[in-house]
């Protein structure tokens, strides 16, 4: 005989085959979480990966949660809006000092 078919059914063999399974299919399972991980909301997409990863639908929601990108939140600058009917001048800052020292000075 070539191939001995014993060692394929030993006990060894079942375990460390089992265990490697195992390890595959956990990682499948909270596959969403490992995306996700690194948004403000990871802990939210790991536990809703925890309690409804089970059922498809709960999973798939939870992958495309964790691989959606996260809304940019813009920084709000205060625009001031002049009335249309006043031009806007651009003075240089050099014009404004020499006014206000020769002001000082008079």
């Amino acid at each position: 005989m070539f191939f001995n078919f014993n060692f394929i059914f030993s006990e060894s063999f079942l375990n460390q085959n089992a265990k490697h399974l195992m390890n595959k299919l956990i990682g499948f399972y909270f596959f969403p979480t490992i995306v996700g991980w690194k948004r403000k909301d990871g802990l939210s997409i790991f536990m809703v990966n925890l309690f409804l990863g089970w059922t498809i639908i709960g999973w798939i929601a939870v992958y495309f949660w964790a691989s959606a990108n996260e809304a940019v939140e813009l920084r709000s600058s205060k625009v001031v809006s002049k009335p249309q009917s006043e031009p806007v001048i651009f003075v240089p800052e050099e014009t404004v000092i020499l006014q206000k020292s020769a002001e000082l000075v008079a």
